[in-house]
């Protein structure tokens, strides 16, 4: 089965899909819950992360460990880890990799 690739696009006048449980859809899935706001979906209301995960004072004062934990409930598949970036232009933000268990 096929998902829709995230951002949702098109090729060649085709839907660009993933396919169900490879390592691109649950990273998507993982960006995906990153994204969203928890409580904002209706059918799924666990999915996201929590408001004060998303905006405030800036990915220094973001909780990390928390982050990571609303983002491996959101998608057991995979194992998020969550690190604090820092660039020369002292820019911080929040970095996620995503570790994906391949199956047999």
């Amino acid at each position: 089965m096929e998902h829709p690739a995230l951002p949702f696009r098109y090729e060649r006048g085709r839907l660009v899909t993933v396919p169900q449980d490879s390592p691109e859809d649950v990273a998507q899935c993982v960006e995906a819950a990153a994204r969203t706001r928890l409580g904002e979906l209706v059918d799924a209301p666990d999915l996201g992360v929590p408001d004060h995960l998303m905006i405030g004072g800036g990915a220094k004062a973001i909780d990390l460990e928390e982050l990571r934990a609303h983002l491996v409930h959101s998608e057991p598949r995979a194992e998020a880890i969550v690190d604090l970036i820092e660039d020369l232009r002292d820019v911080r933000a929040a970095h996620i990799r995503v570790l994906i268990e391949q199956g047999e």
